[in-house]
């Protein structure tokens, strides 16, 4: 028994360490001609290789202009339409096709450093002289200010006129500046969690029901969300940073916004989360479509910047590219200040897509073919051996390192 016993454990053993080991080869046979063509795309721009910039800086100037018009898309600090409004201007002279959309907050207010960030006619001093004190911020049970981030003040969204307030703030600044849209953060799915659950929205003193809490919450998010559609009209784009990503249903934002922020991948969203919510050709944004996938990762990390690249040419999202995580002054994921390019990844000629992403189920490698190669993803823990036949019937074999990705060029 004893023998048998160890027999069977020293199989295990190896088992298991071949399916660990990051040097096991997994073999695979892929006939391309038994994948379907497929109609993929946005209607508008280009839909494949976007990328974008979450640049949050309040102060940007001219030699900044270059790096910045090579973007797809900009997610800017609202404050640079009057603080520096010709580095605006210029970087849309440069790149005409350019979505810059403005930043703000969905469930607080900078109250840290607006006034520094910004002159007293700026929008924040703007916006701030109209909050209610009592009844727009909210509170903790003894009175004093709730907070979530270090330098803000909580908005009391558990009540319906912060959102028509912010609304038609936000009505007002896409009047002053041409932007083509607005990027609303932290649109959450559940609000139990919020302070610590130490907050009185309706000011009596007691700490709230949190379930209530967030069900009102979240619901005047969505309010707020079908407000927005109706003021930005068919052709601006409004983009929110979702999160309650696991297992939640995200319908009361995707009817009215564009798209959506992936933050912080792979660091802080699981694989298949972000390979249905991402991928998923039934996801019902409104359009034109317009998802960033975020990702954290050092100037050390290129690997981890191909990784999130060819992830996202699996679909027809734009890439962006930050410090983290836990690189910033506070243990956050950073300053959102990058200027990075990566000319092999981003300046390469990937055509169009001909396919949507398919899983090969004996490799576990995503693939999605286009009209001058085939970009690979491999997020196995294992390097994957490939072996295609083209669709004109050329043999073609390569390796894909685990966790990588890769572009296969066919011309």
């Amino acid at each position: 028994m004893k023998t048998r016993l160890f027999s069977l454990t020293v199989a295990l053993s190896i088992v298991l360490s071949v399916l660990l080991s990051p040097k096991v080869t997994l073999a695979a046979s892929i006939d391309l001609a038994s994948i379907p063509f497929a109609s993929v795309g946005q209607p508008s721009g280009p839909v494949a290789g976007r990328t974008a910039n979450y640049y949050l800086m309040s102060h940007m100037d001219m030699g900044m202009v270059a790096g910045l018009a090579k973007y797809d898309v900009l997610v800017l600090g609202l404050e640079n339409a009057v603080n520096n409004r010709e580095v605006l201007d210029a970087i849309r002279a440069l790149n005409p096709d350019v979505k810059m959309l403005f930043y703000v907050q969905s469930n607080e207010f900078p109250i840290g450093g607006y006034q520094n960030n910004e002159p007293p006619t700026g929008p924040w001093h703007a916006l701030y002289a109209r909050l209610d004190t009592l009844k727009h911020f909210l509170r903790a049970p003894d009175g004093s200010a709730a907070q979530f981030w270090p330098g803000t003040r909580s908005y009391n969204f558990t009540d319906p006129s912060v959102a028509q307030l912010l609304d038609g703030w936000i009505g007002e600044q896409l009047a002053a500046y041409p932007w083509d849209g607005v990027f609303i953060d932290n649109v959450w799915t559940d609000m139990k969690w919020y302070c610590s659950g130490n907050v009185d929205a309706d000011h009596n003193g007691v700490k709230d029901d949190m379930a209530v809490f967030s069900q009102r919450w979240v619901a005047n998010l969505g309010w707020f969300g079908q407000l927005l559609r109706h003021r930005l009209g068919p052709e601006k784009l409004l983009i929110g940073n979702i999160g309650g990503d696991t297992g939640t249903d995200h319908s009361f934002w995707t009817g009215s916004a564009n798209g959506r922020m992936f933050e912080g991948w792979p660091n802080t969203l699981s694989l298949p989360v972000l390979s249905t919510a991402y991928l998923d050709p039934a996801l019902a944004w409104h359009s034109p479509g317009m998802v960033i996938v975020h990702c954290e990762a050092n100037d050390d990390e290129v690997a981890k910047v191909r990784y999130g690249w060819f992830f996202t040419l699996l679909g027809n999202g734009a890439f962006a590219v930050d410090h983290g995580p836990n690189s910033g002054p506070n243990g956050d994921s950073g300053w959102h200040d990058q200027l990075r390019w990566y000319p092999d990844l981003y300046d390469r000629d990937y055509g169009q897509p001909v396919t949507t992403a398919f899983r090969d189920e004996t490799s576990r490698v995503w693939i999605r073919e286009f009209t001058t190669g085939l970009v690979v993803w491999n997020p196995m823990q294992a390097d994957a051996k490939l072996k295609f036949t083209l669709r004109d019937g050329r043999p073609l074999e390569t390796t894909v390192p685990a966790r990588d990705g890769l572009f296969i060029s066919t011309k």
